[in-house]
């Protein structure tokens, strides 16, 4: 029996756990995928994908581990699962991938790559909607990552109507050691803002 996705991944190439959800005429639809104690600041400059995966790890169990010693660990399985070798301490999308997937038992995740950001962020919104799970983003060019908690749509993602995303929440595992650098990295954990300023952060992936 093939079993149902529990979460995705996603990459802009152009490239409890309760989910707190609700239709309001004046808004429309949100969804809000968080809790506070699952929240994990990465503990060196390179466990941004550690500290991200072990943050929706957490919201996927009702965990609440933030330490160093399995951000390392998830590292290490990521790095071994990068698709390519680099001379760098990156962990790219397909080793975030298998972080996933080995850390979240069930769980089947993809990487999706879109010419435009609302696509990216439609995609998201239409897995979180189905999965109750976040999504990743790589942002910054790909060299940072951030957990998508949340948004708001002009119409519920499982309609199967058309529906933009007018604003985003997300969490940077910088958060609290770096604030607001060039106003967006890394600021409070499920922060919201507009779509229309989310490119100033989220902007084509590049190796």
């Amino acid at each position: 029996m093939k079993r149902r996705p529990l979460g995705k991944i996603v990459a802009a190439a152009l490239l409890g756990l309760l989910a707190v959800q609700g239709v309001d005429a004046s808004t429309g639809f949100t969804q809000t995928i968080y809790r506070q104690n699952a929240f994990s600041t990465q503990q060196t400059n390179y466990l941004c994908t550690a500290a991200v995966v072990q943050n929706i790890v957490n919201l996927a169990t009702g965990t609440a581990r933030r330490g160093m010693t399995q951000q390392l660990e998830l590292y290490r399985y990521g790095r071994n699962h990068n698709r390519y070798d680099y001379r760098n301490r990156g962990v790219d999308p397909q080793g975030v991938e298998a972080m996933l997937e080995r850390y979240i038992p069930g769980s089947d995740w993809v990487q999706v790559s879109k010419k435009s950001m609302q696509s990216v962020l439609r995609m998201s919104a239409r897995r979180m909607r189905r999965t109750g799970l976040p999504a990743v983003l790589f942002v910054s060019g790909g060299s940072h990552v951030w957990t998508m908690n949340g948004y708001t749509a002009t119409k519920d993602p499982a309609s199967g109507d058309w529906f933009s995303i007018t604003h985003v929440r997300f969490s940077g595992p910088l958060y609290p050691d770096t604030i607001g650098r060039h106003g967006w990295f890394d600021l409070e954990p499920n922060t919201r803002r507009s779509s229309d300023r989310f490119p100033n952060a989220f902007f084509p992936y590049r190796e």
